[in-house]
């Protein structure tokens, strides 16, 4: 037994991949939940659910209602669940233009990569290459675009695919763009 790693146990109404690939109709089905026969933590998780769901169909969501959700994991510590509210802490601030804050819950998340499903990884790295670009640190987001691409790839979803090949080729451009004017 003390050899076993211990998995985080976690109660999920919708797929995570449902939530991804179709946010709205996640919803549907979470909305149409009934929570009242879940334990506390699947009543977070639920509601985590329905905060990354809100957050992928466009709806604002204060990072103040995530916070405590975010708290409540880490207290139990859920690494996947904690991982997956300091990623939608990362959007709320990052919508609301907080970007220190922002990129603080982004490198939380990155601590928990290993607990949450892959596209977390896709999406951790492409942001980080984003951040990085917005920097002018070009080679750091070229190397942080590639390290997204083999997770976004598994996501099968063209868009994704499409915008991290894209800016990680204009990435190596700008690279080396920067490197022939030194």
């Amino acid at each position: 037994y003390g050899c076993v790693q211990r998995q985080d146990k976690v109660h999920k109404i919708v797929p995570e991949q449902l939530i991804w690939q179709h946010p709205d109709s996640a919803l549907l089905i979470l909305n149409s939940y009934n929570v009242e026969k879940l334990d506390k933590s699947q009543l977070q998780t639920y509601h985590l659910d329905k905060i990354k769901a809100s957050l992928r169909v466009g709806v604002s969501v204060l990072p103040d209602s995530i916070m405590p959700l975010f708290r409540y994991f880490q207290a139990k510590k859920l690494r996947q669940q904690s991982g997956e509210a300091a990623y939608a802490l990362f959007i709320a601030y990052n919508k609301q233009q907080q970007y220190d804050s922002s990129m603080y819950m982004l490198k939380e998340a990155e601590i928990y990569l290993p607990f949450m499903d892959s596209i977390y990884s896709g999406m951790v790295y492409y942001h980080e290459g984003v951040l990085a670009e917005r920097e002018q640190l070009f080679h750091i987001a070229s190397e942080r675009y590639q390290k997204a691409l083999p997770f976004i790839r598994q996501s099968n979803d063209s868009l994704r695919i499409a915008c991290c090949l894209r800016d990680a080729a204009r990435m190596q451009i700008s690279d080396t763009a920067l490197r022939a004017s030194l």
